[in-house]
């Protein structure tokens, strides 16, 4: 469950001359919970190569949907440079959200959603239950056993 943020939140201006796109993908970051576990001071550098990338992304993408091929050496058509670029981009992006929170997952393993958490529990232990062979004597997954 995601809380609501803080109403003297205050959102850090993100780094000059980005899109809008980019400038609106910062502020709802901020405005999520996830943001409360980043320190601005030690994380700055790891959250403008975030958006710096994101906004990249989106220049990129813009660019490549005008123009997916191009013209190659010898005439013929090929694939725009442009998508070798937005793959790299969001394997950058990817690392970033794998490190700020801001996948399912690594808000799992950074524990920073424990609603969510007790859900995925609940989901695994309803899978436990129907896939159960018989050969288990434990119904849960959370920590305590029972007996079937």
């Amino acid at each position: 469950m995601v809380e609501a943020p803080p109403p003297d939140l205050v959102i850090p201006a993100p780094p000059p001359d980005l899109l809008k796109a980019s400038v609106e993908r910062w502020e709802a970051y901020w405005r999520s919970s996830v943001s409360s576990a980043v320190d601005m001071n030690a994380d700055r550098g790891l959250l403008e190569r975030w958006i710096r990338s994101v906004d990249e992304w989106y220049r990129a993408y813009r660019d490549f949907r005008k123009a997916r091929t191009t013209e190659g050496s010898t005439g013929q058509l090929v694939l725009s440079p442009l998508a070798k670029l937005i793959k790299q981009l969001e394997t950058e992006i990817g690392k970033c959200e794998q490190q700020l929170g801001l996948t399912p997952m690594s808000r799992l393993k950074l524990g920073l959603t424990a609603g969510q958490a007790r859900l995925t529990a609940e989901m695994l232990n309803r899978s436990l239950s129907e896939d159960d062979d018989g050969d288990a004597d434990r119904d849960t997954i959370d920590g305590e056993w029972e007996e079937a």
